[in-house]
């Protein structure tokens, strides 16, 4: 079974290393949290997670959005079901095209995100124009610079 814990962010906290193992408590967790968000009661008994006749109030819309590689099905097609997808390792502006036909097999709901992260020089013009919805700016984990952080803050979007 191949192990993903690419700087340590998993196994530095006792996390689950498993990428399968992992995916299925993701879902169960999402099954709960979509739950409690829905302002409804939960009652649920899985193999990861345990909620016993909560309900959480008042139940705000908060839009969930998950992260996968690109060309990884399994993750396009999971947060397909919620409000976003955070695209990781596109190759190009044009790689946002094929995330979007792949997104429409799945049929996610209407206002779903399409999110790709770049490099502070990067110009964000041609992945908005090819169906991006957001774009963040990349910062760390290697050259992390509280300055270089601090500035591209105050410049804004």
């Amino acid at each position: 079974m191949q192990r993903i814990d690419w700087v340590g962010e998993f196994s530095a906290f006792g996390d689950e290393t498993d990428p399968r193992r992992r995916g299925r408590m993701l879902d169960e967790g999402l099954e709960v949290v979509t739950g409690l968000l829905a302002g409804e009661p939960v009652d649920h008994h899985g193999e990861h997670y345990a909620a016993h006749g909560v309900r959480y109030l008042p139940a705000p819309p908060v839009p969930i959005w998950l992260g996968g590689r690109f060309g990884n099905a399994v993750p396009l097609r999971r947060a397909a079901r919620h409000d976003g997808f955070f695209v990781i390792g596109l190759g190009g502006p044009t790689d946002v095209g094929t995330v979007l036909d792949d997104l429409a097999q799945h049929e996610p709901g209407p206002g779903f995100d399409v999110v790709v992260d770049l490099q502070p020089d990067q110009d964000p013009a041609p992945w908005l124009d090819s169906g991006a919805t957001w774009v963040l700016t990349r910062v760390g984990p290697f050259d992390l610079d509280l300055g270089r952080v601090r500035a591209l803050v105050e410049a804004g979007p």
